[in-house]
């Protein structure tokens, strides 16, 4: 089988996914170690709080230049939300910014959806 470049650009996509799902929101809660752990592919390395940030705002930030604003919300809702987020302000500064161009992102696209009579 050919390896396509639509293949080489899923791939990362999917690793960050995988990566970043043990330490996704349950039930509207960050997950505590041993839930995580279990998540964890076996050998697989717990990341560190910063790692956990960086991961889910990098697949934010990704989502929304893509244009998958719904996901982007979805990520930057559980980064926003993280207990451990504050530790990191130069971060935090970063998340923010682009917070609000996903804000504005979709109130454009929230302005361009006809309304149903």
């Amino acid at each position: 089988m050919a390896v396509t470049s639509d293949m080489l650009r899923r791939r990362p996509w999917s690793c960050s996914l995988a990566s970043n799902k043990p330490y996704r929101f349950t039930g509207g809660k960050f997950p505590g170690k041993t839930t995580i752990q279990s998540r964890l592919e076996p050998g697989v390395e717990l990341l560190p709080e910063r790692g956990i940030v960086v991961t889910g705002f990098l697949i934010g930030e990704l989502a929304r230049r893509l244009g998958n604003l719904r996901l982007a919300r979805e990520y930057f809702d559980e980064v926003l939300a993280l207990p451990f987020l504050s530790k990191y302000s130069s971060l935090l500064t970063h998340i923010h910014h682009v917070n609000r161009l996903l804000k504005e992102a979709e109130t454009a696209a929230a302005s361009r959806i006809p309304e149903k009579r």
